[in-house]
């Protein structure tokens, strides 16, 4: 046990040496305080002491504290920094994409429009050949019962031919 305070007490030691100090001097003070102890001072002065001691301990405490908490609201700071940034994009990335389904729903529906006017035109086109295949069919019929026709004709020009020879060549016979 020390007899005597130490010069830097309190504020010179370090924690660990101030906690053993306070320990020591309440020690000193319960010895102090008996009947027959041989100390000069009283109990009061070891008491006082371990206050001193105590109290320089908690002001460590309160300005770590202190340092502690300056720390965390700096923290904080950035935290809610970085919270407005990710709502910021956030934000931007909700956005694009309403933007991106309001592109799709509009591009789907020109896609059906396209197809339904596909769909028209492939009926109409399909309407129109065949109008147009019926029309070539019919004007081919027409000209096979003109080339029917005109065989008949030809053909019929052919025996008349033949007939007119004939009689041309029983003429001449007759002659």
């Amino acid at each position: 046990m020390r007899n005597v305070i130490s010069e830097n007490y309190p504020n010179g030691l370090n924690n660990e040496e101030l906690l053993e100090a306070i320990k020591d001097y309440s020690k000193e003070a319960t010895i102090a305080g008996r009947p027959n102890s041989q100390y000069v001072v009283g109990p009061s002065y070891w008491k006082e002491m371990v206050e001193i001691g105590q109290s320089e301990i908690a002001n460590r405490i309160q300005i770590n504290l202190f340092e502690e908490i300056k720390k965390l609201t700096i923290e904080i700071k950035y935290l809610k920094d970085d919270n407005r940034k990710s709502s910021k994009i956030n934000l931007i990335l909700s956005t694009l994409t309403i933007f991106l389904a309001i592109l799709t729903v509009i591009l789907s529906y020109i896609t059906w429009e396209y197809s339904k006017t596909s769909v028209k035109s492939d009926s109409t086109w399909q309407k129109e050949l065949i109008q147009v295949l019926n029309q070539n069919n019919v004007e081919l019929k027409e000209i096979k019962s003109e080339i029917m026709h005109s065989n008949n004709l030809h053909k019929n020009l052919n025996e008349n031919s033949y007939d007119i020879k004939n009689n041309n060549s029983l003429q001449r016979f007759l002659d």
